[in-house]
Formats: C-alpha cells, sequence, structure tokens
C-alpha cells in the first residue's frame, strides 16, 4: 500500500475505509465459514458459546487485521464499543491462558486470513 502515501488526505481516507470494509467482509465470512453459523447468527445477542465465540474471535481479528477502531467495528454487528472491547479483553485472556480450543481456533483463523487477504 506504499502509493496511499502519496494519495491525498479524501482519497486515502477512502481508499483505506473501502479495504477496511472488504477485509472486514471477508473476515467475517472466514469467521461463519469456520463455526458453520449465519451472518445473522453472528450478529445475534444470543448468548449460545458458539455464537459469542465466533463475535469474539471477528472482533480480536479484525481488529488485528484493519485500521478500524472499536465504535465501528461494533456497529458492523449491531454493538457498541464496550461489547466489542470487553469480547477482545476476554479472548486475550483465555489466549493468554492456554485454553486450547480457542488457541486452535485463533490459529487456524489467522493463517486462513493471512492466505485469503495477502497479509
Amino acid at each position: 500500500m506504499k502509493y496511499l502515501e502519496q494519495l491525498k488526505s479524501p482519497k486515502k481516507k477512502f481508499i483505506k475505509q473501502y479495504v477496511a470494509i472488504h477485509y472486514l467482509d471477508k473476515i467475517s465470512e472466514l469467521v461463519m465459514n469456520y463455526y458453520g453459523i449465519t451472518h445473522d447468527q453472528l450478529k445475534s445477542n444470543s448468548r449460545r458459546m458458539e455464537y459469542v465465540s465466533a463475535r469474539r474471535m471477528y472482533f480480536l481479528l479484525s481488529l488485528e487485521n484493519t485500521d478500524i477502531n472499536l465504535e465501528p467495528l461494533g456497529e458492523t454487528m449491531g454493538k457498541n464499543h464496550s461489547t466489542v472491547l470487553s469480547h477482545v479483553r476476554k479472548l486475550r485472556d483465555y489466549l493468554e491462558l492456554g485454553y486450547p480450543t480457542e488457541k486452535k481456533d485463533y490459529t487456524i483463523l489467522t493463517k486462513r486470513i493471512k492466505e485469503e487477504l495477502g497479509l
């Protein structure tokens, strides 16, 4: 993305937003396919573990792989910024404590994102 540095600010901002939206779409698609859920289930307020795990993973991977902030990221799932922060902190805690399922899911999805998005 070297060419972005040469563009004037409004164009640069538009391109960055477009790229972030494309990345978010791809990340959500990968997460939904991995967990075997639909977009409505990912976006729902349900506390079913598979939906919550998928949402946590989506939020963390989106923050790590895009320049998007908490508030607009939350808006993609109908959540507020504090909900996003809560999900991210919880998943980071699980990863730090070495929870095997979360660690495996995170590793697999991170690898798929890097392959799909060329990061």
